[in-house]
Parts: C-alpha cells; sequence; structure tokens
C-alpha cells in the first residue's frame, strides 16, 4: 500500500500536461459507474477498475468473495 501511495502522490509531479488526459478518463468511469448504479439500467463493473495511463488499459479486478 505504500509504493501505491507513493505512486499517486508522485503523479502529479512527473504526469505534465498528460495529467489532465488521465483525469479525465477516470472521471469519466467514474461517472459512467455511478450513472449505472443509479438508473439500475446497466450492470457495473463486477470488480475494481484499474487504468494504466501509460498503456492506456484498463483492467477489472474481480472482488474476492468466493
Amino acid at each position: 500500500a505504500e509504493g501505491a501511495r507513493a505512486g499517486v502522490l508522485a503523479a502529479p509531479a512527473g504526469g505534465g500536461p498528460r495529467l489532465h488526459a488521465v483525469a479525465a478518463v477516470l472521471g469519466g468511469l467514474a461517472a459512467q459507474e455511478a450513472i449505472k448504479l443509479a438508473t439500475r439500467q446497466f450492470v457495473p463493473a463486477p470488480g475494481i477498475i484499474v487504468y494504466d495511463g501509460a498503456t492506456q488499459a484498463v483492467t477489472v479486478l474481480p472482488l474476492g468473495g468466493g
């Protein structure tokens, strides 16, 4: 968890002009999932969404629960 925190805290320092684009993608993802939950018309992501801004890849980590 400490390594992840350090990475998040270091992102604004080295993000440069890409930081705005990554923030827009993450904001769009969060808004889309919130709308799914509020309207109950679509199925939300079945786990934790992880966005890698370096490779522009999205991964969904399933929640453990058996």
